[in-house]
């Protein structure tokens, strides 16, 4: 079962939401919302690409958990340097809402979220595997629960 959607809904929620950027985001140009944007939608695609080679390297090793976990790490080294970069982008993104904030508190809470999904995306590439090694526990323990239902449907239907 290919699980590459659902993967990629939670690792742009991981880099990009749960309020880390949107406390810098306020007030923002319309050319900065719109860079954050076109940045969001790129890193999408690029989570939907590794969560896709992931998910082949997963399926390729065929019950080898040593394998997959070797061939989905590779996957994440080949795309690290791509999501350090899009780190930098969304760090060089968030800055200047930063350096205009007035109130010192503010500046610090919004420095500390910008930091935060700064961390989270560079960190991004290295969860992935784990992320698909629980997402597929998940899928399987979940196929597991419905062919025992249907089984289970199957004998009292026969009474």
């Amino acid at each position: 079962m290919q699980i590459t959607g659902k993967l990629a809904v939670v690792a742009v929620t991981l880099a990009l939401a749960g309020g880390a950027t949107a406390a810098v985001a306020q007030d923002r140009p319309p050319a900065t919302a719109a860079a954050e944007a076109t940045l969001a939608q790129a890193i999408a695609l690029k989570i939907r690409e590794m969560a896709g080679e992931m998910d082949a390297a997963y399926r390729g090793a065929r019950g080898d958990r040593d394998r997959a976990q070797r061939d989905m790490e590779a996957v994440a080294a080949r795309y690290q340097p791509l999501f350090d970069a899009h780190a930098a982008t969304l760090r060089d993104l968030l800055a200047p809402n930063i350096a205009a904030a007035t109130d010192e508190a503010e500046r610090e809470r919004m420095l500390a979220g910008a930091q935060q999904a700064e961390a989270s995306l560079r960190e991004l590439p290295a969860r992935m595997p784990a992320l698909m090694f629980d997402t597929q526990a998940r899928v399987d323990r979940a196929s597991r629960e419905a062919a025992i239902a249907g089984a289970l449907a199957g004998v009292f239907m026969a009474r």
